[in-house]
Parts: structure tokens; sequence; C-alpha cells
């Protein structure tokens, strides 16, 4: 887990793959077509069960 010292919003979209959106609560299982949207402050991660394939997009403030 890690976070950026920065505004804006972070999107990760899962493409292939399992594994688990990270978060200072704990997990959320993570599939295809599974999307994490957070603020790029707030701690998070993610944790690959098989290989993954993600995109990332990072969304500064308007």
């Amino acid at each position: 887990m890690h976070s950026h010292a920065i505004d804006g919003e972070l999107t990760i979209a899962v493409l292939e793959g399992t594994g688990a959106f990270l978060s200072q609560d704990g997990s959320i299982p993570a599939g295809p077509g599974d999307v994490l949207v957070s603020e790029i402050a707030v701690p998070h991660g993610l944790r690959a069960e098989t290989a993954m394939r993600v995109l990332v997009t990072i969304a500064p403030p308007i």
C-alpha cells in the first residue's frame, strides 16, 4: 500500500486476473470488470492472486 502527497482521483480497473484492492480498512476482492475509485492521497494498493492486467488512471482536481 502507498499514497501520494498530491490532490486528484485514482482509478484502478481490472482487465484480467484476480486479486484484491487494498485499503487501510482491509481488502476487497477484485476481478475482471471491477473498478476502484479513490482520492489519490488515501492509502491504496493491489495484491495479485493470479497474473493481472490493470488500467490505472490519475485525474487531477478540476
